[in-house]
């Protein structure tokens, strides 16, 4: 079981985007970019929400918020955790748990960085 203090170094909401390093970009998405990054001595990936200029930078904020509610919600050892969020403009993006491997895109499109080549069809007994 977590200490207090571990709790809230590993779940608080919201983080300084000072208190991270960021490594590599690892993807790109609908949402933004995904970095790889550090974050209190813990691998961690970084979603930086993409900010459309014509866009009013509350909305952008918005989405941010509703996406960290989404994986708040979502928990489950086989989900990625989100560990915080950063809303603090310009920097605004979700700290998320940081999974080796590659994307379950890439693995399930061919052949992962695991060693093994999947189809979709091998996905199909699993939903």
């Amino acid at each position: 079981m977590f200490s207090v203090q571990l709790y809230r170094i590993y779940f608080r909401t919201n983080i300084d985007f000072s208190e991270l390093v960021l490594e590599e970009i690892i993807g790109i998405g609908g949402f933004g970019k995904v970095y790889r990054a550090v974050w209190i001595g813990d691998e961690v990936a970084v979603k930086a929400a993409r900010y459309d200029p014509d866009e009013d930078i509350s909305q952008t904020i918005e989405n941010v918020r509703q996406e960290a509610k989404l994986f708040a919600m979502l928990k489950h050892p086989n989900i990625i955790a989100l560990r915080g969020v950063c809303l603090k403009e310009p920097n605004l993006c979700l700290i998320m748990e940081f999974a080796r491997g590659g994307s379950l895109n890439r693995v399930a499109n061919g052949c992962s960085g695991l060693g093994m080549c999947v189809t979709m069809n091998s996905f199909s007994f699993m939903a």
